[in-house]
Order: structure tokens, then C-alpha cells, then sequence
């Protein structure tokens, strides 16, 4: 398990006990999956995933328009290279090593998990034909 996704899990942690539902995403394909099927309240997504990355499945899921209104938080480290086109429909960027107070952080968060659920909508039911 790399740095981030260490740090990926400590931020879920801080949600455990809640009825939230969170997708840390660790590859493409996985991440894009999990958020098709479970439509979560928050994607949590390093810069660098196990196939492709973290701005490939932003963009992506920014550009769905069932998925758009998802908030992306990005978990970057010192070493990821960002270019602010790339990170443009990022809802948050986490710093690592922290920047802020566990508190602060865990207060963000549910702030945008709280405009999320304000905008989230039942999904269609489909038939499989």
C-alpha cells in the first residue's frame, strides 16, 4: 500500500462511523466502477492511480453527467506534479502531509458531502433487456 492510499484510508476512517458513502479510487477502472455502481457521496482519488490517473478519472467522471455532481477530493504528496488545467472540477485538494487539523479536515469534507447530498437525486431504475 503506497503513502497515499495510507493516507486515503485515514480519511475514510474519520468517516467510518457515518452513513456516508466514500470511494477511494486506486485505479482507473476500479474507481469509475465503484462510482457508477454505488453513486457515492465523495471519491477519494490519488494522482497517481494503479492503471491510468487521477486526472483521467476526474475528467471523466466530471464529463457523466450522472457522476458529475460527485465530489473528488484529491490526496496529493509532495512529489505529484500538478498543472492547474488538470486539477480544474477537483472539489478539494488534501495535502500531504496534512496541512490542517484532522477537525478542520473532517469539516470540509462534510461540507461538500452535505451540498452533495442536497443535489442527489434518485437514480433511474433500469431493466436489463
Amino acid at each position: 500500500m503506497s503513502k497515499n492510499q495510507e493516507n486515503i484510508s485515514l480519511v475514510k476512517d474519520l468517516f467510518d462511523q457515518s452513513k456516508y458513502q466514500f470511494i477511494p479510487a486506486s485505479s482507473m477502472s476500479l474507481g469509475l466502477f465503484l462510482a457508477q455502481k454505488n453513486f457515492p457521496d465523495l471519491i477519494l482519488c490519488e494522482a497517481s492511480l494503479f492503471e491510468g490517473d487521477g486526472y483521467s478519472l476526474l475528467e471523466t467522471i466530471k464529463s457523466d453527467e450522472e457522476l458529475a455532481s460527485i465530489p473528488v477530493v484529491f490526496v496529493i504528496g509532495d512529489s505529484d506534479k500538478l498543472a492547474s488545467e488538470q486539477i480544474q472540477g477537483a472539489s478539494y485538494l488534501l495535502k500531504l502531509p496534512f496541512e490542517e487539523a484532522i477537525g478542520t479536515l473532517k469539516s470540509k469534507l462534510e461540507g461538500l458531502i452535505q451540498s452533495r447530498l442536497l443535489d442527489k437525486k434518485d437514480r433511474p431504475i433500469y431493466s436489463p433487456e
